[in-house]
């Protein structure tokens, strides 16, 4: 486990359009994650970066920086994505998700490590 804690935290897109799409009537036009890409670009070269994604509206963390850092640590992974158990927006893409063991399976823009 790392001997500190370091949280910097950055909303990516404030001040801009949302160029996302209407998520409640079509596909999302993946602005997050176009933000996000370029955002990895400047981050690309340091060690050891820890970085953690989420949506920032309608997000409330049920824990602080040390017990989220200690159970991703203890995941051993150096990846994760946020799991659902509803595939949106198109239902016919349910078949290219692989089973999962446990948790749910289908992938969720709202946050990842």
């Amino acid at each position: 486990m790392l001997g500190c804690t370091c949280v910097v935290s950055q909303v990516l897109g404030m001040g801009e359009a949302w160029k996302g799409g209407d998520v409640g009537h079509s596909i999302g036009g993946g602005q997050k994650i176009r933000l996000l890409k370029e955002e990895m670009k400047a981050l690309a070269e340091q060690q050891d970066l820890i970085v953690l994604t989420v949506d920032s509206y309608d997000l409330i963390f049920a824990g602080g920086p040390e017990e989220i850092l200690r159970k991703f640590q203890q995941t051993n992974h150096k990846v994760l994505f946020a799991a659902e158990g509803l595939i949106w927006p198109d239902k016919q893409l349910a078949d290219m998700y692989p089973s999962v063991r446990r948790g749910k399976r289908y992938l969720n823009s709202g946050g990842g490590f």
